[in-house]
């Protein structure tokens, strides 16, 4: 998945239908209250922390493992009931990939699907 992006590899991932999208709100609705990663931004894995409020108001601890080389998630994981229910990512771990990408110096390219009907995360990159 060399040519592929992280939206791609985070649909891929998502638990359900929808969660890729309920993930993508939460991001842009500021729902990611932290992040923190370890490694330098010359590594070619990366893994995230993150803090997230739920729709509901409850806060949950991600953790998300990403290859910046092969544009890949190769580890997740969340305290929500989703992410004990469900195989495959849970929203909250979703937003917190986006939500450091953004506030990264990783290329904001990254984010974009070459499929022109797919909407990029809306990421602000200033």
């Amino acid at each position: 998945m060399a040519q592929g992006t992280f939206v791609q590899a985070l649909r891929k991932e998502a638990a359900l239908s929808g969660t890729f999208m309920k993930g993508r709100s939460l991001m842009l609705n500021g729902a990611v209250l932290s992040i923190e990663d370890s490694g330098s931004r010359f590594s070619k894995n990366v893994t995230v922390e993150g803090s997230v409020r739920g729709s509901r108001g409850d806060l949950y601890k991600t953790h998300v493992a990403l290859d910046m080389d092969e544009h890949e998630v190769i580890d997740y994981d969340c305290d929500c009931p989703a992410a004990y229910r469900y195989p495959g990512m849970c929203k909250h771990a979703i937003a917190t990939a986006p939500a450091y990408l953004g506030t990264s110096d990783i290329a904001p390219r990254l984010l974009y699907t070459p499929d022109a009907a797919d909407e990029p995360l809306g990421v602000d990159y200033k």
